[in-house]
């Protein structure tokens, strides 16, 4: 994320031709050319069904129209180097598969006009290649994942959001806030013996406080920024969070019992010397 954070300049104006990117996915999940390219003189015999041959050359312009928007706009220009080595290796899966269509060369047969059937044939075997591999759906899946990490990045620069530190035993919140409530009071919190009795006036904010609390602890832990000025997090082995509960119809459980079988387990857990972050 922090490295899609370095290239949000890429990404500060992020746009497809959404119709575009439906009709090529579409083709991609779901086309297979191999009939065409299991006949006898498959070149003579495209080109002589054009009716065939304009719907394929349609669908294979557009295939390389949308690749070579998007691989020349955000894909090559790309400092990947500060990709960890996981992330590292689909970025360069997701970049050979749309290098390997030979964007600029085909690009440039679109624009100039002069694609024929042969270069047709070409991307249809390209595209079949894929297909019988199943890369398609790595393909896929990689350029899906490729959209989050940008999608997480610009919000995390147009909200402020901060990555925190992890690991300290102490927990400490600097300016922190619920994203979603709009001019958000800033509040600053620090808890050191690991216990807090949170009292106050009804309508004071106190849910809405543990609430913004609980988003932090739990987006920290999945590696993602807060909505926070500064922040030292805990690592938390289980994270617990018990607002609003109900009774249990069902199983015959008002809503103290509830509340004591929540607390029961919370203790066990303490018990087996487990690091718990509970509201």
């Amino acid at each position: 994320i922090k490295c899609f954070i370095d290239n949000y300049g890429l990404f500060s104006d992020y746009h497809y031709p959404v119709l575009h990117y439906r009709e090529v996915f579409l083709m991609i999940e779901q086309t297979n050319f191999i009939q065409v390219l299991s006949q006898k003189n498959p070149i003579k015999k495209l080109k002589n069904n054009k009716r065939h041959y304009q719907t394929i050359k349609g669908k294979t312009i557009q295939l390389v129209l949308f690749f070579h928007f998007y691989y020349h706009k955000y894909i090559q220009t790309f400092n990947a180097d500060k990709f960890p080595k996981d992330y590292s290796e689909k970025f360069e899966a997701l970049k050979a598969y749309f290098e390997s269509y030979n964007l600029n060369y085909y690009y440039e047969k679109i624009q100039s006009k002069k694609m024929n059937v042969v270069d047709v044939f070409e991307l249809i075997q390209i595209f079949q290649n894929h297909y019988s591999n199943k890369e398609q759906f790595i393909f896929i899946d990689h350029f899906s994942e490729f959209e989050a990490f940008i999608s997480i990045a610009k919000q995390t620069v147009l909200s402020g959001f901060q990555f925190p530190e992890i690991g300290e035993n102490r927990l400490v919140l600097e300016e922190f806030y619920h994203p979603k409530v709009k001019n958000p009071i800033l509040n600053s919190f620090s808890n050191l013996n690991g216990v807090l009795l949170l009292t106050g006036a009804n309508m004071a904010g106190k849910s809405t406080f543990l609430k913004v609390l609980g988003i932090c602890i739990y987006l920290a832990h999945i590696g993602l920024p807060i909505p926070a000025k500064n922040a030292k997090i805990p690592f938390y082995d289980e994270i617990f969070i018990f607002i609003n509960n109900n009774d249990d119809l069902n199983n015959g459980y008002s809503q103290f019992m509830q509340e004591v079988l929540n607390l029961k387990e919370v203790i066990l857990k303490c018990n087996d010397k487990l690091n718990c972050f509970v509201l």
